[in-house]
């Protein structure tokens, strides 16, 4: 009595946090009482208060031992484990840092530890029970594991308002499997309930837990069954895992293996590191006993003593993305008036659109906005179209996503995709679509955008046209409610009509357009851009043009010229690679960017691109590419984003088609858009207007897994 220090860091909610306090009081010793766990804390106090004992489950131990950087833990006279099953990877390091490690079995009904035994290297799971304490296997298979009852002075009277799980004679019935060997050790397996019955075989979770620890850079793991069509059930398993070629290459080492044997190496994304992991227990595992999904995590959620949360990772399952079908609708929508650039006159807009359905039969879409030529980028549709049907459909449909940000960085796994970022794009958006419908939350919320924003506002973009028919495309956005307009220019006609535009409208937001069509010997034009307040002027400079100067880049060129211009200029075509972005922003002059989701392959590239710009001072803004209402609710939810401060190429459908290809359709009011409709509060907000795809389809492919 009066001996020992117990440190107390487990919840007293807990039945392990309140017995520690219980020792504490009946053997009259101190104990150090903490109102949060911290780790470094808690090794500091073991020195200052000569603490001997401490209560831990496998987290706690893991931490303790990652921040013991003076080597206190092997000064506790005990370090008592329990909670969960052992978790080897920890047990080993915890021997290396010679600490004085008991192993425990109990539960709340048994007022706790009913079991322990010191471990030591070769230890085999074997626990001596308490004084008092009897045990007794039920139904035992010809191994002698069973199911485990027992008996003893801790064990609870009942449940408040439920049964007690006693049996006939009063013995506790623990709903665990076990073991009493001849000598009188108890081993204890997992809970009876956790068994996965497949095809009429007992697989039990810790058996394939025990494999999926041995792989390198898995931490922790957590296997737990789930319907199949086939076989009943089939096991899933979550991993914590760091698979960092540091944390490889560790793991190698200790486990005496090389990356020959296990043919698992560092890896760029969850999705490739779980296919690694499939790969490498092929071989050492049955078909019944491979997880059926490898769900790779960087941590687990923890309860509030620590242990694994596997009821939130159960949720987390039920929410991944998981594609059955994915089915392509090529389009070709003849414009209501044909567009003029400087390019070139657009009288069709050939596109399609990808619709993904889930597990579950929730559906999302994306649109793809390639052209049908390669006069903006290097893909058209067409290769776009092939590229999906045949490489990424194929791909999305044998993976599993925990949330949409993990696609963009799964497909830049494979270095055929690479030169395809707008077929990627193509379908990496109908992932937020559709994670949006899974969670119930609109596209604007899943990016980090203003949920409360209701509404963003929108601009017209109006082709090269006669001055008087350009002036009266802009009376009639200004009518519709529209403050801002873009206009197409080419160096022939842009100064008057601009000058005309602006002495009407002082107030308007005058965007410019050029693509690419003036040269440096237009300099006296732009240079008088700049007494009409023009918000920006997007890509002035053709690119085949060779100055006075001599050979230099586009972005260069670009980038002098910007030193005598005050108008902004905004960069588009001439950034293609991600070289060319490298070098765009390395130029300190050229602060403005039209984002075109597309041309990044994806939202989650976009949305990395513009945090970066923000972080840089480059404004930005969202561009059109002539799409329809399922491309401009995409680029309308990045106008949440608090950092996307002008109004982006977002217009009613009637300024191009004579229907829209989503539904419900893109219309503005007043110049603005109504985010999440009524009905379709979730996701993107529409969903594809079938009957006039059938009407102007090309063709339709149909792939499912």
């Amino acid at each position: 009595p009066g001996r020992g220090v117990w440190q107390l860091v487990l919840p007293m909610c807990h039945i392990g946090g309140f017995q520690v306090m219980m020792r504490s009081l009946l053997n009259e010793n101190v104990f150090v009482l903490y109102s949060r766990y911290q780790p470094t804390r808690v090794l500091n106090d073991a020195l200052t208060y000569k603490v001997t004992h401490i209560s831990v489950v496998d987290k706690i131990l893991s931490d303790l031992i990652e921040h013991d950087n003076d080597k206190i833990i092997s000064q506790y006279s005990c370090i008592l484990l329990g909670g969960a099953a052992l978790n080897d990877k920890t047990i080993r390091k915890a021997l290396r840092a010679k600490a004085k490690v008991f192993a425990s079995y109990g539960m709340t009904e048994t007022s706790s530890m009913i079991a322990c035994a010191p471990i030591s290297r070769g230890f085999d799971g074997g626990l001596r029970l308490l004084p008092g304490y009897q045990t007794r296997i039920m139904r035992p298979d010809n191994k002698g594991v069973g199911l485990l009852h027992v008996m003893g002075p801790g064990i609870f009277k009942g449940y408040l308002n439920a049964r007690a799980s006693l049996s006939a004679d009063g013995w506790f019935v623990t709903g665990d499997r076990a073991v009493v060997d001849r000598d009188g050790f108890l081993f204890v397996f997992e809970r009876t309930e956790d068994l996965i019955i497949s095809g009429g075989e007992n697989i039990y979770p810790a058996e394939v837990r025990e494999a999926l620890l041995q792989v390198p850079g898995v931490s922790d793991a957590c296997v737990f069954g789930t319907a199949d069509e086939t076989w009943g059930y089939r096991p899933v398993a979550f991993i914590q895992a760091d698979y960092s070629s540091e944390a490889i290459a560790h793991d190698h080492e200790v486990l005496g293996l090389s990356e020959k044997d296990t043919g698992i190496h560092a890896a760029t994304c969850a999705q490739e590191y779980a296919r690694m992991i499939h790969k490498y227990l092929e071989p050492r595992m049955s078909h019944l006993h491979h997880p059926k999904h490898i769900m790779v995590v960087d941590a687990f959620p923890r309860t509030a003593i620590g242990k694994t949360d596997v009821q939130a990772l159960k949720q987390l399952y039920d929410r991944r993305i998981d594609i059955k079908s994915v089915s392509l609708y090529r389009v070709k929508q003849p414009f209501k008036t044909p567009v003029k650039t400087s390019q070139r006159v657009v009288e069709n807009r050939e596109s399609f659109f990808v619709e993904l359905q889930d597990w579950a039969g929730r559906t999302g879409i994306a649109e793809c906005v390639s052209f049908a030529t390669n006069w903006y980028l290097p893909e058209t549709i067409e290769e776009d179209y092939t590229v999906v049907k045949e490489r990424i459909a194929s791909i999305i449909m044998d993976e599993r996503y925990l949330h949409p940000r993990e696609v963009s960085r799964s497909l830049a796994t494979f270095p055929s995709l690479a030169a395809y970022p707008m077929a990627k794009a193509a379908v990496e958006p109908a992932f937020w679509d559709l994670y949006g419908k899974i969670v119930g939350k609109p596209l604007c919320e899943l990016i980090g955008g203003d949920a409360a924003r209701k509404t963003v506002s929108g601009g017209v973009v109006i082709g090269i046209m006669e001055d008087d028919a350009t002036v009266a495309a802009v009376d009639r956005a200004v009518a519709a409610g529209y403050t801002r307009v873009k206009i197409k220019i080419s160096p022939e006609s842009a100064l008057e009509k601009v000058q005309r535009i602006r002495k009407k409208y002082s107030e308007l937001s005058i965007f410019l357009d050029a693509n690419q069509s003036f040269t440096e010997e237009h300099l006296d034009i732009l240079h008088k851009f700049d007494a009409l307040d023009i918000t920006c002027i997007e890509e002035p400079l053709d690119p085949k043009y060779v100055p006075i100067q001599g050979e230099m880049s586009l972005l260069e060129r670009l980038s002098l010229l910007q030193e005598t211009l005050q108008t902004p200029i905004c960069l588009d075509e001439s950034v293609v690679t991600a070289q060319d972005m490298e070098h765009a922003m390395s130029l300190a002059n050229l602060r403005c960017y039209a984002v075109k989701i597309a041309k990044f392959g994806g939202v989650q590239p976009a949305l990395d691109f513009c945090a970066w710009a923000r972080d840089k001072g480059i404004r930005v803004w969202m561009g059109g590419m002539f799409d329809t209402g399922v491309s401009k609710r995409l680029h309308a939810a990045f106008e949440t984003l608090s950092w996307v401060d002008l109004s982006g190429d977002i217009s009613d459908y009637h300024e191009y088609f004579e229907y829209d290809c989503a539904f419900p359709p893109l219309i503005m009011d007043k110049g603005s858009l109504h985010l999440n409709e009524e009905g379709y509060e979730a996701g993107l907000g529409c969903v594809l207007n079938k009957p006039y795809l059938e009407k102007c389809k090309l063709e339709v492919t149909h792939i499912v897994k």
